[in-house]
């Protein structure tokens, strides 16, 4: 129930951002136009396993992938999800209002195929993460807003995983072998909606620890989305939002932070167990 609690928070966020940013930043191509009346859900099994999985469909035709699969998922209240991003379709359809459709594709034609690379990229932000980053002293406002920001979250990944990552004030960043290698594990025994996820919110925010901790449920949307702006924050509480391109940037953050998080806690919602093996 917290898990479906938390991306009800999350799905709430993603909705308020988006048509924000869709007025201001969608790019004026030809949209298809619906073709179908209403979305559903159909359960079935595949013939190579014993779980079930949960397919959308158009007036009753399953949806496939750009690479021609099926467009089915693993944990029932995502499928739903899902459903209601085509139900909620206009007069044309719009990909860039599907972000949960987006991330399920993603997981679907091509995690199999790209997953160490994309697991490679994980482990770069983990070595290279923006909350180990400090500003000297020579900036103390912004120094304070990291420490405030940042400092819980590596005290609880330390806690979590076993680590002792560090803060830094200097442009070199290294972890102890045994910090990466706890890494490493963590991420091969991942099940592949969490490296969608991982992914996902990782690219967004140049955080591993940030990422992680919106998987294991530590940060919500909104929180993850605040840490990870903490320089871009400083300087608008110094210096102002410039309209038309800080507030575009923030609403688009929000959106790609919050559908990873709904895609994420919906996939751990499943009573069958998908979802983050790593996770609390």
């Amino acid at each position: 129930g917290h898990l479906l609690a938390r991306g009800a928070g999350s799905m709430a966020v993603l909705r308020a951002c988006t048509h924000r940013v869709l007025r201001r930043a969608l790019s004026k191509a030809a949209k298809p136009k619906r073709f179908y009346k209403e979305a559903s859900v159909i359960a079935q099994t595949p013939a190579d396993s014993s779980v079930p999985e949960y397919a959308i469909a158009l007036d009753g035709r399953t949806v496939k992938t750009p690479a021609k699969a099926l467009l089915a998922v693993r944990s029932y209240p995502l499928a739903l999800a899902i459903a209601e991003e085509w139900d909620a379709q206009g007069e044309h359809i719009r990909p860039h209002m599907m972000p949960l459709t987006t991330l399920a594709t993603t997981r679907i034609d091509q995690i199999p195929s790209i997953r160490e690379q994309i697991e490679e990229g994980l482990l770069s932000f983990f070595k290279s993460d923006t909350v180990c980053f400090r500003t000297p002293d020579e900036e103390p406002l912004l120094m304070q807003r990291e420490s405030e920001a940042w400092d819980p979250l590596l005290a609880w990944f330390n806690e979590r995983f076993g680590t002792s990552i560090k803060a830094t004030t200097s442009l070199s960043l290294e972890h102890s072998s045994k910090d990466v290698s706890t890494v490493e594990d963590f991420l091969l025994d991942a099940d592949d909606e969490v490296i969608t996820a991982l992914d996902a919110i990782a690219s967004s925010c140049k955080s591993f620890v940030i990422a992680v901790a919106v998987i294991c449920g530590r940060l919500d949307a909104s929180d993850a989305c605040a840490a990870a702006r903490v320089a871009e924050d400083t300087q608008i509480e110094l210096w102002g939002l410039a309209e038309g391109s800080h507030d575009i940037d923030i609403e688009d953050q929000r959106i790609r932070i919050g559908a990873a998080a709904v895609y994420s806690h919906l996939c751990q919602a499943n009573p069958s167990g998908s979802g983050a093996r790593g996770g609390e």
